[in-house]
C-alpha cells in the first residue's frame, strides 16, 4: 500500500468559531478547491481548480481526507452507465473527512467531527474527489470517533452492499457453499469478511479472480477453499462441466454474460443467486423464469442508489459496521492508495482489475 501525499497540498483551513455552524457559509472569492472534474466519456478525468457553490442549509462543508474509487465511476467515464448526472461535475460520493461548517438545517452532526459520506457521484453531493466538498446531510454519518485513519475511507460502499445482500437478498444457514464472483474486489473481501463474522458455521468459501496474486491471496490470507482463475479458463469451463460441488449460494456482479453458467453451478434444490452488478452487462432472457424452475433456485437483485435514500436503514447498517469495526471483528483491505495527481491512474488500475480491495485516494 502506498502512502504518497500529493503534490498539490490542502492549504491550511481556517475554521469560523462554533457559534457560527447554524449560519450558511460561503466561499471568499479566491477560496478554490483542486477537483478530479468529469467533463465528457472517453477523457481522462481533469484536475481543476474549482469553486465551490454557496453551502445550502441541508447540507455538510467537509474537508476530504481520503475518497474512495468505485466501478460505476469508471462506466460514467466510459459513457455506459445509465444513472449519470449533467456533465461537467466533480466525481464521488464516498469519502472520510472532518466538517468544516454545516448548514442551519443540519442536526447531530458538528465542526470538526470525522464523517464518511455515502452519496452518488453528481447526486446530493458537489463531488468528494475534491480537497473540499458539500453533501447533503443525509448522506453524511459521523464516525463513532475522530480518526484519519484510511481504514474508514474503504467501508461505506463496500461494506454497506455486502451487508444488505447478507442479511436483507440472501437467506445463509450453516455449511452452505458460497461462491463469490470478483472476490478479491472490495465488494467481494467485504461479503467474505462480514459472513464469517457473521456466526454462521461450516461455511464453504469459492471465489472467482482475475490473475496469480489475488489466487495467492484469497487462499492464503482469507481462507477461501477453493479459487478459480478466469484468466486461465474461462467461468463456464468449471460452471458447465461439474467441476464445482453444488453452490448454495451465489454473488456476482458481472451479470448477463455470467447467467446459465452461474445457474448450472447451483444446487439443485434451493440455490439463491444474487445479481449485486451488471458490469458485464445486463440479464436479458425471457426465459429466466422457467430457467430459475427448473434449478428450483431463487433469484435476487441488488440496487444502491435506491437505499442510500433511506436514511434510518443506513444509519442502523453503519451502526452495526461501526461496532464490528471497534471490535476488530471486520477490517477493510486496502489495495492502493493514489496521490489525487493520479486519479487517472487510479481508474486505469481499476478497470484493469489489479486491485485486491479498495482503491482510495488521498486528498
Amino acid at each position: 500500500m502506498t502512502t504518497d501525499k500529493p503534490c498539490c497540498c490542502t492549504p491550511e483551513l481556517k475554521l469560523p468559531p462554533e457559534s457560527a455552524a447554524a449560519h450558511h457559509y460561503h466561499p471568499a472569492p479566491d477560496e478554490t478547491i483542486k477537483a478530479a472534474r468529469f467533463h465528457r466519456a472517453h477523457e481522462p478525468l481533469a484536475l481543476e481548480t474549482h469553486h465551490l457553490p454557496p453551502l445550502q442549509k441541508d447540507e455538510v462543508h467537509i474537508r476530504v481526507l481520503y475518497a474512495g474509487i468505485n466501478f460505476y465511476e469508471s462506466m460514467i467515464l466510459k459513457g455506459c452507465y445509465p444513472f449519470t448526472a449533467q456533465p461537467p461535475l466533480t466525481l464521488g460520493g464516498e469519502c472520510l473527512g472532518q466538517v468544516l461548517q454545516i448548514g442551519n438545517a443540519v442536526q447531530d452532526i458538528a465542526i470538526g467531527d470525522s464523517v464518511i459520506t455515502f452519496a452518488q457521484s453528481g447526486f446530493g453531493t458537489s463531488g468528494v474527489i475534491a480537497q473540499q466538498a458539500h453533501v447533503k446531510d443525509k448522506y453524511v454519518f459521523k464516525l463513532p470517533q475522530k480518526t484519519e485513519d484510511p481504514l474508514w475511507a474503504a467501508l461505506p460502499m463496500a461494506y454497506f452492499t455486502a451487508w444488505f445482500l447478507i442479511n436483507r437478498c440472501l437467506r445463509i444457514k450453516d455449511n452452505n457453499r458460497v461462491l463469490i464472483h470478483s472476490a478479491a474486489g472490495g465488494v467481494g473481501l467485504a461479503i467474505s469478511d462480514l459472513l464469517r463474522a457473521g456466526g454462521w458455521h461450516g461455511l464453504n468459501f469459492t471465489g472467482t479472480c482475475s490473475n496469480a496474486d489475488k489466487v495467492a491471496y484469497l487462499e492464503k490470507e482469507r481462507g477461501f477453499d477453493k479459487v478459480i482463475n478466469v484468466s486461465e479458463k474461462p467461468w463456464s469451463f468449471f460452471a458447465q462441466n461439474s467441476l464445482l460441488d453444488s453452490i448454495d449460494i451465489l454473488l456476482d456482479a458481472h451479470g448477463g454474460p455470467y447467467f446459465d453458467d452461474n445457474l448450472a453451478a447451483l444446487h439443485s434444490i434451493g440455490g439463491q443467486i444474487c445479481i449485486f452488478g451488471a458490469y458485464d452487462g445486463a440479464v436479458q432472457d425471457h426465459e429466466i423464469i422457467a430457467k430459475l424452475r427448473r434449478k428450483n433456485a431463487i433469484l435476487s437483485g441488488f440496487l444502491m442508489w435506491p437505499l442510500i435514500e433511506h436514511r434510518l436503514l443506513c444509519q442502523s447498517v453503519f451502526d452495526e459496521l461501526f461496532d464490528l469495526m471497534k471490535k476488530e471483528k471486520i477490517k477493510p483491505k486496502i489495495d492502493t492508495i493514489f496521490p489525487l495527481t493520479a486519479i487517472n491512474d487510479a481508474y486505469a488500475h481499476l478497470n484493469a482489475r489489479k486491485n485486491i480491495g479498495k482503491i482510495l485516494i488521498q486528498i
